[in-house]
């Protein structure tokens, strides 16, 4: 249905079952997507209230549906009603996109994880505070449960081959300031973050990353693709440990992901939140964490008289590699129980940094 002149979508879509891969990339007619099965003035389960949403057979729809793409649909102002499901949700480019909702909840256990799940709202400038904090809480939702699942196969030592290749999660959209979730916070590209290591408790420790990218000198260049890297280390009584971590977001190669995305050139401060299931780490009484950020731009002219979006592949060339200043970083710390596996926010953490401009939680 991508690149057509449809207006509505009908409600009954909900009644899909089996759907999993949802295309309406560049409909320029439609304005909104409810996939509630509901009419849209009907009062939508919101992510911003606790996670106890009642259960009701609404909420269930579309329950196999992972991968919804609306990018570059000029005229949607509203997304509702969404699964969550969802792996990959692609609404970059709609700039008059302002409300998003999910329904459901989260009971999930993934047995084929993809290489990567993906929030992206990249170039959706009018997003109200509602849309932002409903697609934020649905994707930190998605991070605790896979940072369950990791934590259970590094008790039970059913370590996956592919454990620490992916999944790498991102979630991107417009913004200034890093989330308020995210408790330790620095104006620079590094940050080291007191842990709270006077427990008896048998744990997992898990980070969530979030980054300001300053996106507006590359505005002549078309198609990029970003690449954020993490370097931090876990410091306690035992000595220390080096780990390296790395996400790509912006130009999906074909024999990257099933899921064509077409790349859009990206302007202004976007902030991005980056998780990975090998970022769940027994805890060794450490003390300290400190982590710094790298990120460098790949970036493709896209005046080369080809329209067609499939040719984007990792066999292009980039036009430009650049080194992309990293505004603002900050770090969300929380735990694992090993034995209930019930997750929980540190209760306590001080962070600081060797440069000025440190903001305090």
């Amino acid at each position: 249905m991508s690149s057509t002149k449809v207006k509505n979508i009908p409600s009954s879509i909900s009644e899909l079952d089996a759907l999993w891969n949802l295309n309406l990339s560049n409909c320029p007619n439609i304005t909104e997507l409810n996939l509630n099965g509901t009419p849209p003035n009907q009062e939508q389960p919101s992510l911003v209230q606790p996670l106890n949403i009642p259960s009701s057979i609404k909420l269930f729809k579309l329950a196999q549906l992972t991968n919804l793409k609306v990018q570059e649909c000029n005229s949607l102002k509203s997304l509702s009603g969404l699964p969550l499901s969802l792996e990959q949700l692609f609404a970059t480019g709609c700039p008059s996109l302002q409300s998003v909702s999910f329904g459901g909840n989260y009971q999930r256990v993934f047995c084929n994880l993809p290489q990567q799940f993906n929030f992206l709202f990249d170039n959706c400038f009018n997003l109200n505070q509602d849309a932002r904090d409903n697609s934020l809480a649905a994707f930190l939702m998605i991070i605790k449960v896979l940072a369950k699942q990791s934590a259970m196969q590094l008790k039970l030592h059913v370590i996956p081959r592919w454990y620490d290749e992916f999944p790498r999660l991102i979630y991107c959209l417009p913004g200034y300031e890093i989330f308020d979730k995210f408790e330790n916070k620095s104006k620079n590209s590094s940050i080291t973050v007191k842990l709270d290591s006077g427990t008896s408790i048998t744990r997992f420790l898990c980070f969530a990353l979030c980054v300001i990218l300053d996106y507006n000198h590359f505005d002549e260049f078309g198609a990029c693709s970003t690449y954020v890297y993490c370097e931090y280390q876990l410091k306690g009584i035992y000595g220390f440990q080096n780990f390296r971590r790395a996400w790509r977001s912006g130009k999906w190669g074909k024999r990257e992901c099933d899921f064509q995305v077409h790349p859009i050139r990206i302007s202004n401060d976007h902030v991005f939140v980056m998780f990975s299931n090998d970022m769940v780490h027994k805890d060794m009484e450490y003390e300290e964490a400190s982590f710094d950020f790298k990120v460098t731009c790949s970036c493709y002219d896209d005046d080369d008289g080809d329209d067609d979006d499939d040719d984007y592949d990792d066999d292009d060339v980039a036009d430009v590699h650049e080194e992309r200043k990293v505004n603002e970083c900050g770090v969300h710390v929380f735990y694992v129980d090993a034995y209930t596996f019930n997750v929980s926010d540190a209760s306590c953490n001080i962070n600081f940094s060797s440069e000025e401009g440190i903001m305090q939680s």
